[in-house]
């Protein structure tokens, strides 16, 4: 999951590493946490698989949105599907990368059903103290993880909503999908996906604030510089108005 994160970063030329990158491997290891708690090989197989091949294709998507028109995928574009399906014709559809992901995959899912397998045929017997020492050590994991994802959030929102003319707050960053590529950078891919998913699920009405604000914003007039606006001046000077359809 780590590799296939850094070849992305370095494909979108995001750099090598999230800022936040102790959040982003706090959250994977949540989840491997999760996994090896799991008493059935079988069902912790596959759910590694489909973790894995979830990324990789997240890591398509990604690379093409980003490649077509500087995008990445958000949970709120789910309901694009049907359109995107039309409008992916073989030009736009990188089939290099894909066959590169499909024989990542294949290989990897090769380890996986090996491992299974070789699980299944010795399964090894610990005694009982070693037994518990897996299960608690598997638990402090866990704990240390969960704590660190919540010590880093309490960090960025202890940042506060300041914006500066030239940057974006963290803290915004993390409660709202609009800035995806910055997102993605500061708080990696498991991290931004989290967010956004969390982002989802709660609604914090942002983009309705955001609305509002803007509503507000032109209604009073307001067409010379205001720094108070949380946007204000983050692209000086490259001021673009982009139409999709």
């Amino acid at each position: 999951a780590i590799l296939l994160e850094v070849a992305m970063f370095l494909r979108l030329d995001l750099g090598l590493l999230p800022k936040y990158w102790l959040y982003d491997l706090a959250i994977i290891l949540t989840i491997a946490g999760i996994i090896f708690i799991i008493p059935n090989h079988y069902i912790q197989a596959f759910f590694v698989a489909v973790m894995i091949a979830v990324q990789m294709v997240l890591f398509y998507v990604n690379y093409s949105l980003f490649t077509l028109y500087g995008d990445i995928f958000s949970f709120d574009m789910i309901n694009l599907f049907s359109e995107a399906k039309t409008a992916m014709t073989k030009d736009f559809s990188f089939i290099w990368l894909l066959v590169v992901l499909i024989v990542a995959y294949l290989v990897i899912f090769a380890g996986i059903v090996a491992i299974t397998i070789k699980k299944r045929r010795y399964p090894v017997s610990f005694r009982k103290n070693f037994s518990l020492a897996v299960v608690m050590m598997l638990l402090i994991m866990q704990g240390l993880s969960v704590s660190t994802i919540v010590a880093q959030r309490n960090e960025v929102y202890a940042q506060g909503n300041i914006v500066s003319a030239d940057s974006v707050s963290d803290a915004f960053l993390m409660d709202t999908s609009i800035l995806k590529i910055a997102s993605m950078k500061t708080f990696g891919f498991f991290g931004y996906y989290t967010n956004n998913i969390l982002n989802t699920i709660t609604k914090h009405n942002s983009d309705d604030v955001l609305l509002d604000s803007a509503i507000v914003y032109f209604n009073n007039g307001k067409t010379h510089d205001e720094s108070c606006s949380q946007a204000f001046g983050v692209d000086k000077g490259n001021n673009v108005i982009m139409v999709m359809m």
